[in-house]
């Protein structure tokens, strides 16, 4: 089967029948201290399978062989890889893990990011803290982002997933302002080293009584609408909640994504019994609970959202087999006693759109 006819779920599958047939030729190479010839053994499958995204293979604290995804905040990426560690099969002495999770602050591999020889030494961070957000607002100044331009931003972001994982730099890094040199005036905030600023962010779990997380897709986000009055589909939303903001602010583009990698979004509506706002809350807060346990059942993706609005209620999904997904929703309105439609975010399954 070609891979643009593989489903998200049967290309899953396809890559941990290669990993159950390789393991030992991976523990021989981690056992070496050859981690880089193991991750690029399980970077070859992925590429293959056309899942982009980046894994990394190594060696535990206490000997276990581990691997580990870093989706560097690209939330489809996030998903794909909560449920490419889902799909794992249990192997004995193995820790899959699906996002960077450092257990030592690893600045050595500062050169391989900026692709040159740097140190964290060349960095200064201006941190302010903001403990009505619970997080930290930063100003990295550094010689080593002169030549990057507008990509400073986006490459000091990917420092702190380097550094910090992807579940401690979602949560806890907010606004990131770059200098190659510091500015007049010196930026707002606490002047720390970069190691500094990075110990200090991997401790705030057990010096502050902030928000702690280690998976960045249960982040979620309430959102709220005054114009609600147009007659489209989802025209109707006063308010709700997601784990996904950019798929509704970019259906299209993050549906394309998804899709490339074998997965479609979509969600359900339905008409609300209840008309008292609380009660149609609460209704559908144990409708989603159902489908939730169903679509683990299957492995067949999460939901992602949910909204209210004057005329319909939503329930937001990412499916990781549609054909199989669509087979299991001819009954899904009989399993959940509830008359559910379905429609795709961007369009498609073949009802196009989606550029």
């Amino acid at each position: 089967m070609k891979t643009q006819d593989m489903t998200l779920k049967t290309r899953m599958q396809d890559f941990w029948a290669w990993f159950t047939a390789n393991r030992k030729q991976l523990e021989r190479a981690l056992d070496a201290r050859d981690a880089e010839r193991a991750a690029e053994a399980v970077g070859r499958q992925l590429e293959r399978l056309e899942l982009p995204i980046l894994c990394e293979a190594g060696l535990s604290s206490e000997g276990r062989y581990v691997l580990s995804m870093s989706p560097c905040g690209d939330k489809n990426r996030q998903f794909v890889s909560r449920y490419w560690a889902q799909m794992a099969p249990k192997a004995k002495k193995w820790d899959i893990r699906p996002f960077r999770r450092p257990d030592v602050l690893r600045t050595e591999e500062l050169s391989a990011l900026f692709r040159k020889a740097c140190t964290p030494d060349a960095y200064v961070i201006y941190s302010q803290t903001d403990e009505e957000e619970q997080k930290y607002h930063v100003h990295v100044v550094s010689e080593e982002l002169a030549s990057f331009g507008v990509g400073r931003v986006p490459m000091c972001r990917m420092m702190f997933y380097l550094l910090l994982g992807e579940a401690h730099t979602d949560v806890y890094i907010g606004k990131i302002r770059c200098s190659a040199k510091v500015p007049d005036p010196v930026p707002k905030g606490k002047k720390m080293t970069l190691t500094e600023f990075c110990t200090m962010v991997r401790e705030t779990p057990s010096q502050k009584p902030w928000a702690c997380v280690m998976d960045p897709t249960s982040l979620c986000f309430g959102y709220q609408s005054e114009d609600h009055d147009g007659d489209g589909m989802r025209e109707d939303i006063y308010g709700g909640f997601t784990r996904h903001m950019r798929l509704l602010k970019e259906p299209c583009n993050e549906t394309a994504s998804l899709m490339q990698m074998g997965g479609v979004y979509c969600y359900l509506y339905y008409e609300p019994k209840q008309r008292a706002p609380q009660e149609v809350a609460m209704a559908q807060a144990e409708l989603t609970g159902r489908l939730e346990r169903l679509l683990d059942e299957y492995r067949l993706g999460y939901v992602v959202g949910s909204a209210q609005g004057t005329d319909y209620c939503y329930i937001d999904l990412m499916i990781t087999d549609e054909p199989e997904f669509r087979a299991v929703f001819r009954d899904l309105p009989w399993i959940l006693d509830a008359p559910l439609y379905l429609e795709y975010f961007g369009r498609s399954p073949n009802g196009e759109y989606v550029q």
